[in-house]
């Protein structure tokens, strides 16, 4: 790199001379950021990526493996990881290209997996009621989640207009719902059953015995309860 002179001498003794011949080389290069970066939405998704920001425009490739190189800095479909990020120069010499490894790391995250459990399932206290509940607990994947309940039937799963957790006011039968976190991620739950009394309570009156005598306090009447959830209240 430099000025030189040059001066050629032949046979008979006579001369010639270069003055100034000026040898340079290219600009260095680098990356000078990685912006853009998108993280994973779901575990175990590909849907990650960045882009590589050069210290100069150039015709350049980029490589996160040292092996396959790309003409553009955007690099798409990734999965959670760590890469190293490399550059060469396609103006250089064949066939290194005069490339830098390894020059930038980059990391790409994923959120935890979404979860969820039951919390508590509230029977219908009365038969062919309609306040039984069920309550999840969610965990995981991005916040805030949304809540799409259904009902279990022979015929397929019915979508409720339940979007809220818990679910209330509920019949008896068989639930499940589908969590969906805030990057599109979701679960579906087990089927939960919620439960009722087999029957309505039923009074059925064995005897009635009526007053002997005028005036008299003698009478009584015996009844037989049965349905609904024993532990009975009785009032005359």
């Amino acid at each position: 790199i430099g000025t030189y002179r040059v001066v050629v001498t032949d046979n008979n003794g006579c001369q010639v001379s270069e003055e100034d011949i000026l040898i340079t080389q290219p600009d260095d290069f680098t990356i000078d950021d990685i912006i853009d970066v998108v993280n994973v939405s779901c575990l175990g998704g590909a849907d990650g990526g960045f882009t590589v920001e050069p210290s100069r425009a150039g015709n350049f490739e980029y490589s996160i493996d040292g092996i396959n190189w790309q003409v553009s800095p955007v690099f798409t479909n990734l999965i959670a990881g760590g890469y190293q990020v490399s550059m060469r120069d396609r103006d250089r010499l064949a066939p290194n290209y005069c490339a830098k490894y390894d020059i930038r790391n980059v990391e790409i995250t994923q959120p935890v997996a979404l979860g969820l459990t039951l919390s508590s399932i509230t029977a219908v206290d009365c038969f062919a009621g309609n306040n039984g509940a069920i309550q999840i607990n969610t965990s995981g994947g991005t916040a805030p989640y949304t809540y799409q309940w259904y009902r279990k039937t022979t015929t397929g799963n019915i979508p409720l207009s339940i979007t809220v957790n818990p679910a209330t006011g509920l019949v008896a039968g068989e639930y499940l719902v589908r969590v969906t976190d805030a990057n599109g991620c979701f679960i579906w739950s087990d089927v939960y059953t919620v439960t009722e009394p087999a029957s309505a309570p039923a009074i059925v009156v064995v005897s009635n015995n009526p007053v002997t005598s005028n005036g008299g306090n003698d009478g009584s009447i015996t009844i037989s309860i049965s349905g609904g959830s024993p532990g009975y209240g009785i009032t005359w």
